[in-house]
């Protein structure tokens, strides 16, 4: 018999909570700095994700997955522009790297990556097919009303 996957977030939701509460003053002082919008647990995965505009054009993210052994995050940088026509999204991400919890080392990635991303170029981008896409026709002007719902990041 399988889960219902809002049942199973709904048990597992406590324990990640537990889990990221370890960093998650690293992580809101991280997003405040930086000026990010944090996103929790998207499409009821183990992270917490901030999510900007992309300098350059698109919507950018820095995944915080929790790793298996409880002691560890990946930080994993991701990158997508759509077109509406016909819709198409060219996406980037990065397999990302193992961090402590340590708060020093977990800026530190952090930090880099996001630095990473502002330099990233949009030859590395390639066309997918995106699951979470709403069905219907996306327009030009839904595509830049989602761009919007995110801020402009402060990179140093």
């Amino acid at each position: 018999m399988s889960i219902n996957p809002e049942d199973w977030f709904e048990k597992r939701k406590p324990e990640l909570d537990r889990f990221f509460s370890k960093i998650s003053d690293v992580l809101n002082t991280f997003a405040d700095v930086h000026n990010l919008k944090i996103e929790k647990y998207s499409h009821n995965f183990p992270m917490w994700t901030f999510v900007f505009r992309h300098p350059k054009e698109g919507i950018a993210q820095i995944e915080v997955r929790k790793e298996e052994d409880d002691d560890n995050v990946r930080i994993c940088p991701g990158w997508w522009i759509d077109k509406a026509k016909p819709f198409t999204r060219f996406w980037y991400s990065s397999e990302g790297e193992i961090s402590s919890l340590e708060p020093g080392v977990l800026e530190m990635f952090l930090k880099n990556a996001l630095k990473n991303i502002a330099q990233w170029d949009n030859s590395i981008l390639k066309p997918i097919t995106n699951p979470y896409i709403e069905k219907g026709v996306v327009t030009k002007q839904k595509i830049t009303k989602e761009i919007e719902k995110y801020p402009v990041p402060k990179i140093d």
